[in-house]
Order: C-alpha cells, then structure tokens, then sequence
C-alpha cells in the first residue's frame, strides 16, 4: 500500500466522522488552556 492510499483512507474515515469531534476535542483543549 503506497502512502497515498492509506491518507486517502484517513481522510475518507475523517469525511465519515464529519470535523464535529475534532472541532469540540480542540474547542476543549482551547478552553482548557485559557485561564478562567
């Protein structure tokens, strides 16, 4: 398997996910860091 292949999969498995868990992990981690 050439690495294309295995980033176009990655990147199929992400468009399946959809960017809302990454968006609210990295919204977290954000607000994690800011201090209150």
């Amino acid at each position: 398997m050439h690495w294309h292949q295995a980033c176009m999969r990655n990147w199929t498995q992400f468009n399946i996910l959809g960017p809302g868990p990454f968006w609210i992990g990295f919204n977290v981690f954000q607000t994690r860091r800011l201090p209150s």
